[in-house]
């Protein structure tokens, strides 16, 4: 069961929700590729440019090519960190615009979560970069009243949470009036 679901009050209903865009990714398919290229380096394309056959003559290939053994050993695992860290932070990060609050957690063991009443939020600030606009993820900025500042990384769609959450905020501040 999800946090979100766990922590709705009564008569409250989840009418959208966020997930973080795949774009987290990115750090570990850089690292990926030049963890493969040192591999690739120093395992096939080096010993077949000097024909080598021996491990006497692959071990002077590892000192005449120190970059690509360092290149290995530094790169591999810190692409599959950078993997896992990535996966985690997808899997255990809920954004939710519900009928009376906004709310955002984050953290799979430790946990961190904003959630603002509807009534509290003053505006939300978009930032999209070019990749952004192009790949269609940004940072959503809650801006509270009082001053706080409520930043959610790399949303997918973030103009469709930013429009879903103040259609609500509308919608239910229409309500109030005509009651």
């Amino acid at each position: 069961m999800s946090y979100i679901s766990k922590s709705l009050m009564k008569d409250e209903e989840v009418i959208y929700t966020a997930t973080v865009s795949w774009v987290v990714y990115v750090p570990f398919i850089f690292l990926f590729i030049l963890a493969t290229a040192s591999w690739v380096s120093l395992f096939i394309i080096a010993p077949y440019f000097y024909e080598i056959s021996t491990p006497k003559e692959f071990s002077k290939l590892i000192s005449t090519y120190p970059l690509s053994v360092i290149g290995a050993i530094l790169f591999t695992p810190s692409a599959f960190k950078s993997l896992l860290n990535a996966y985690l932070y997808r899997i255990s990060t809920e954004l939710a615009v519900t009928t009376k609050r906004v709310i955002a957690k984050w953290g799979f063991i430790r946990r961190v979560t904003i959630e603002l009443n509807h009534t509290k939020v003053e505006s939300f600030h978009i930032d999209q970069g070019i990749m952004g606009r192009i790949l269609n993820f940004g940072n959503v900025i809650i801006n509270g009243t009082g001053g706080g500042k409520t930043p959610i990384k790399n949303i997918e769609d973030p103009m469709r949470f930013k429009t879903e959450a103040i259609e609500i905020f509308d919608r239910i501040h229409t309500n109030n009036k005509n009651d």
